[in-house]
């Protein structure tokens, strides 16, 4: 797989770089790496082609993941809603929380499945920015 960040913009890359990837599973499998206590994911955009690929690998051999979603970079690279990604998280995880980026309270997700109404998630900070996620079984 091979991810191109000029598609993420070039203002954080500072111009056109193509960076080789691994698909999560491989890259384990290879080096022999058959639990992962936590997996930090954050890569601009490109996180429901991750999430899509390695979700059985995931679920089986992840103890919590910590995921940084930007619901601007999601649409721009994968042409995805914030929401199809939530559908995919919780399908691999049952315990999902936001980080709340002011409070660093957690706030639980379970019961949405839209993102957008949850209260309060629009005031501070807004959504359309940069959110992280805590998910575990």
């Amino acid at each position: 797989m091979n991810f191109s960040p000029e598609l993420a913009g070039e203002a954080h890359f500072g111009g056109k770089t193509v960076v080789n990837c691994n698909v999560l599973n491989d890259f384990c499998k290879k080096k022999k790496i058959n639990n992962i206590d936590i997996l930090k994911i954050d890569i601009e955009g490109a996180e429901f082609s991750v999430l899509e690929k390695s979700k059985n690998f995931i679920k089986k051999n992840v103890g919590y993941m910590i995921i940084e979603l930007n619901s601007t970079q999601i649409l721009k690279i994968e042409n995805k809603k914030i929401n199809d990604l939530l559908k995919i998280i919780k399908s691999i995880f049952n315990n999902v929380f936001l980080i709340h980026r002011i409070s660093g309270e957690l706030w639980p997700l379970n019961k949405y499945d839209d993102l957008t109404v949850i209260p309060g998630i629009y005031n501070v900070p807004p959504l359309d920015l940069v959110q992280d996620l805590v998910c575990f079984n």
